[in-house]
């Protein structure tokens, strides 16, 4: 899926997000005419549109904000412009097509490069899963990336199968026990969509096809995965996959059941650091952006 920025005409830089209005009606200045569409399904997947521009030394000048009730109201039309008399310049606009109601608080642009999680290995080989299964400690996190392809040998969980991708991840207990273990987190996630849906199963080896345990849905009101379940003292392997077809990062944790309540782990708060909209001096900044997890940005 992809949101697609169609530059109709360019005449000179940009100062503010205008209206596509009647353009014997619009004043003689400089502009760039955009179209903005996207293959993706509307409203599920895109129900708004979020537009932005920034000059070129990265200060926000505008924030505007479009709902998608249907597909008929693609493209969206709307024009760059420098106001009367400002010389010609460039900016950077940028459309984000995200479900509606998927937000969260305003964090700043963090526009820096980031290394990658070492925690995040993408397997595109069944053999290579189980040769280096991801270590997860009791009480603690793993985030894993399930690779987008399918694999041949599917998980199976009571008729309910992987679509895509596997992960694999070692746990050891030292003593017998009921344990818990849970996928608490999946990338892309909607409730109401088939996006990320992890499926968990649970083996004394990676290539032992019985499973300890497995399961689809730790309850009807998400898609994430999880059981509990009395585990021998030693190894054991955690498989995961993605119901759905495509990639899906997936975090996981396990710990002895009676200690679950108190390994959760707070998130951090928002970072309000970043660019800030102004506007004749007053702060508009908007208080949310869309969930950078499910929205298509294009810049």
């Amino acid at each position: 899926m992809a949101m697609r920025l169609v530059l109709l005409a360019w005449c000179a830089g940009v100062a503010a997000c205008g209206g596509s209005g009647d353009p014997e009606t619009l004043p003689p200045l400089g502009e760039v005419v955009v179209h903005i569409d996207t293959n993706a399904e509307v409203p599920v997947h895109v129900g708004r549109v979020r537009i932005d521009v920034f000059d070129s030394a990265g200060t926000w000048l505008d924030s505007r904000d479009f709902a998608l009730p249907s597909r008929d109201d693609l493209p969206i039309s709307l024009s760059v412009f420098v106001p009367d008399g400002a010389a010609a310049t460039e900016a950077l606009l940028r459309v984000r097509g995200y479900p509606e109601g998927k937000l969260r608080d305003y964090r700043g642009e963090q526009l820096v490069t980031r290394a990658p999680d070492p925690a995040h290995t993408v397997v595109r080989d069944a053999a290579r899963v189980c040769d280096s299964p991801a270590q997860l400690t009791l009480g603690k996190e793993v985030s894993l990336r399930v690779a987008g392809s399918p694999f041949a040998a599917a998980l199976d969980c009571g008729g309910a199968k992987t679509a895509s991708g596997l992960a694999a991840l070692r746990l050891t207990v030292d003593s017998p026990g009921l344990y818990r273990i849970e996928t608490v987190a999946s990338t892309p996630s909607l409730d109401w969509s088939r996006y990320g849906d992890p499926l968990l199963v649970v083996r004394a080896r990676c290539d032992d096809t019985a499973a300890l345990g497995c399961n689809d849905n730790v309850n009807k009101q998400g898609p994430l995965a999880g059981l509990a379940l009395q585990l021998p003292a030693g190894e054991h392997v955690i498989l995961v996959g993605n119901r759905a077809p495509g990639p899906m990062d997936v975090t996981v944790r396990a710990t002895r059941a009676d200690a679950w309540a108190n390994t959760s782990v707070v998130p951090s708060a928002p970072d309000p650091s970043g660019p800030r909209l102004l506007v004749g001096g007053e702060d508009v900044t908007p208080p949310s952006e869309p969930d950078p997890a499910l929205a298509i940005d294009a810049l």
